[in-house]
């Protein structure tokens, strides 16, 4: 009989809090996690579009070579690698003229600046991202393309020409500490 008026009367104040303190630890354990994720998932939204410029980059090299067309190959560094691509990523802001504002690119974003020949994301989710020092934890990416002498033709009449150089990469070193698995 005494254990069922127990079970009539509630909850002790003790029982509730305990109740409500691994409510709460089990919700600060999942936020955390849903963090990471997001974050996680963001590097990897992000990669991938760097992924598809640089095989758009081979594709075009490799379209002006077949063409005969080398002398156009430098000129690609100019261009907006966006541009390229068949399906941009929906949160392509655009081309602006130095560094975009944040009214007009809220994170996460693309951006090409103009006046530096860049490529830029902007991240939301910076918590593991170690980046070069700038307001708003801008990558920069550049387009590089070097054409000139090619080493092996010592020997030759005429030296072997061609590419040297050819690459889509971040303009400063960064790096995102949390794994991608």
């Amino acid at each position: 009989m005494r254990t069922r008026q127990r079970w009539e009367r509630g909850f002790s104040l003790v029982e509730l809090v305990v109740v409500i303190v691994v409510i709460g630890i089990l919700a600060a354990v999942m936020l955390r996690a849903y963090a990471d994720y997001a974050e996680r998932a963001e590097r990897a939204a992000m990669e991938r579009v760097v992924s598809a410029i640089r095989a758009a980059l081979h594709m075009r090299v490799a379209v002006l070579l077949v063409r005969g067309a080398d002398e156009a190959i430098v000129q690609l560094a100019d261009q907006n690698p966006m541009d390229w691509l068949t399906d941009r990523p929906h949160h392509y802001a655009g081309s602006f003229a130095g560094t975009a504002p944040t009214e007009f690119v809220s994170a996460p974003s693309w951006y090409f600046d103009s006046q530096a020949r860049e490529l830029v994301y902007r991240p939301l989710r910076t918590r593991h991202l170690l980046t070069p020092v700038n307001p708003y934890h801008d990558i920069r990416f550049r387009i590089w393309v070097d054409q000139g002498e090619l080493p092996g033709g010592e020997m030759l009449a005429e030296p072997l020409r061609g590419v040297r150089r050819m690459e889509f990469g971040p303009v400063e070193p960064y790096q995102w500490t949390i794994n991608s698995h």
